[in-house]
Parts: C-alpha cells; sequence; structure tokens
C-alpha cells in the first residue's frame, strides 16, 4: 500500500517517490503535467482507496488538470450495510446471487464490505454462528473464482425481544470497534427505544440506526431524528433513498438530514440484482455528490473494523 507519495515536477520532468519501497520513478516529457495526470489515474485506477492521508494530495495535484470527475466516487469504497449472503434472509438466495451481487460493488469501486444479514425474533433468527459460517463460504467462493474483495460480516439487528436477549448477553456482532446496526418497524413506533439504546450504550456499543428516512412513522415527526441524534445515535442513509427509490418520502427526508449534516454513513443496503442499476444510478446523482461532502464515516468505520478470523 502506498504510505506517502511525494512529487515536484519542473518545466522538464516529473519526479515521484513512493517512500517505504524506496524506489524513485522518474519521467522527462514535453508535456510533464500530463505525465502527471497519467500516473494518477493508474494509482486511482489500480488502489481505488487511496488512505485519507494521501488524499488530499491527490485532490490538490488534479484540480491543476484533467478528468475530476471521479474524485468522490474514488472515496466511497467501504460498503457497510447490505444482504450478501444466501439464504439466512431476504437478500441473496443462492451464493451464485452472493458472487453476483458482489461483482456488481466491486465494477462500482467498492474495494470491501461488512454484509448485514438481517436479526430478527418472527423472521429470521440469525445468531452469530449462522452468519459467520455463511460468510466463511461466500469467502472459499471468492478465493476460488479469484475475486479480489475483503469482506466481514455484522448483522442488521431488529429491536426486538430476541435482540434484547442478544444485548444482555453481549452476543452481537460488531462492525467496527463497538458499533451495532439496528432498525425498527416501518409502520410502527419502538416505544421503549430510547431505553434500548441507553442499554447499547452502558454495554459500551455504538448504536447506528438503519435508513432512518424510511420509517414512516417518524415522517412528520421530526423531533425524533433530532431526539435520536442527540442521545448519540449514528445515521445510516440508504443509496436508493437519493432517488426516491422506496418512496418520495424518504427522499425528502434524505436531503433534509443532508441539510442538516445529520448522515454518518451511505450504504447499499442491496439485497438482489434489481438494486445494481439503482446503486449504479445513485452514485452518479447531484445528492450522493453533495453527501459526500459531509465528513462521513465509512472509511474510519472500516479502518478500526477488526476483521473476523473463521476456522
Amino acid at each position: 500500500m502506498l504510505n506517502k507519495l511525494n512529487s515536484k515536477y519542473t518545466k522538464n520532468e516529473v519526479h515521484f517517490i513512493f517512500l517505504g519501497s524506496g524506489n524513485v520513478y522518474k519521467s522527462i516529457g514535453i508535456n510533464p503535467m500530463a505525465t502527471l495526470q497519467t500516473i494518477i489515474k493508474f494509482v486511482f485506477e489500480y488502489l481505488r482507496c487511496i488512505p485519507t492521508k494521501n488524499m488530499s494530495l491527490l485532490k490538490s495535484l488534479l484540480k491543476k488538470g484533467g478528468d475530476k470527475s471521479n474524485d468522490l466516487l474514488c472515496s466511497l469504497t467501504f460498503d457497510m450495510h447490505s444482504h450478501l449472503l444466501p439464504g439466512i434472509d431476504d437478500g441473496a438466495a443462492t451464493i451464485e446471487d452472493s458472487i453476483v451481487l458482489i461483482k456488481a460493488l466491486i465494477a462500482m469501486g467498492y474495494k470491501a464490505a461488512i454484509t448485514t444479514p438481517h436479526s430478527m425474533e418472527d423472521s429470521y433468527r440469525n445468531t452469530p454462528e449462522i452468519i459467520l459460517g455463511k460468510l466463511a463460504e461466500v469467502r472459499q467462493r471468492l478465493i476460488e473464482e479469484g475475486i479480489d474483495f475483503q469482506l466481514d460480516a455484522a448483522a442488521e439487528y431488529y429491536v426486538d425481544s430476541f435482540f434484547e436477549e442478544n444485548l444482555k448477553d453481549n452476543n452481537l456482532l460488531i462492525i467496527g470497534k463497538n458499533s451495532v446496526l439496528i432498525e425498527t418497524s416501518y409502520l410502527n413506533e419502538c416505544q421503549n427505544i430510547f431505553e434500548i439504546i441507553f442499554n447499547m450504550q452502558s454495554n459500551g456499543y455504538q448504536p447506528i440506526l438503519a435508513h432512518p428516512e424510511r420509517y414512516i412513522y417518524m415522517y412528520g415527526r421530526h423531533q425524533w431524528y433530532q431526539e435520536l441524534w442527540d442521545k448519540g445515535v449514528h445515521f445510516q442513509v440508504n443509496l436508493g433513498s437519493l432517488l426516491g427509490y422506496y418512496s418520495p418520502d424518504s427522499k425528502l427526508i434524505s436531503e433534509k438530514l443532508l441539510k442538516e449534516g445529520k448522515i454518518n454513513y451511505l450504504a447499499t443496503d442491496i439485497h438482489h440484482q434489481r438494486h445494481i442499476r439503482v446503486m449504479e444510478t445513485a452514485r452518479k446523482s447531484d445528492i450522493f455528490k453533495q453527501i459526500m461532502k459531509l465528513p462521513l464515516l465509512n472509511e474510519s468505520l472500516w479502518n478500526s473494523h477488526q476483521f473476523k478470523t473463521l476456522s
């Protein structure tokens, strides 16, 4: 991985020093800026996810000329909410579906994902053992097919008695250092949501509320968003909501959260192949570009994540 990039150029030459490897690459040409652009595009294509400390330098170089349209896309290469594991929720049905979705993510520029199957009492009673077992299967298939993609798993926990039992037993799959992805009913208000959030935080967990823009019971009651935000809950918005894929209201709420700076994470929440085109279109939208200007935590979440080692 590129640790540090230094560059200087004069009228006749361009010098690149990749510290850590000790190699010096020198290029001389009539148009040194064109050579520099070629090198930078090469780095973006092969590394895609440049560490944050190098990104500002590369962007500053690109401002001097060349195509800057992909700057924002290159900064979102980790997805933290998806349904890629086969046969355990309403996401990928087979392992072949899993591979199709992962290949689609790669084509969009993603290099890594923490996939999050549903965990809920009435429908998908997924335990860490079930989830990690399926994770092992998909990882093995990625190796067999030579697909370069880092995949780990956690869960999207529906806030119910099953979740409360697992919370009490500290039997939760975390994202990053201590984050847990939760969701509620779309229609019915969760009466004890603030008590559950308090219990999560008391146990050392950072709550992330999945797609807050999709909860119909919160529409017209914007104080709920403020109260949750004030309690320290992180908000994760779905890419599809930026286009109104789920409903016009979800798009409006996304825009309001953007205006207020209340978006911590942007994620695909991809379930099936019908979502692929939606994700591709959303990543080209104006609102996506606006959200990417926020201090999103996707990259820092991945950097703090402990990759699960499976036997």
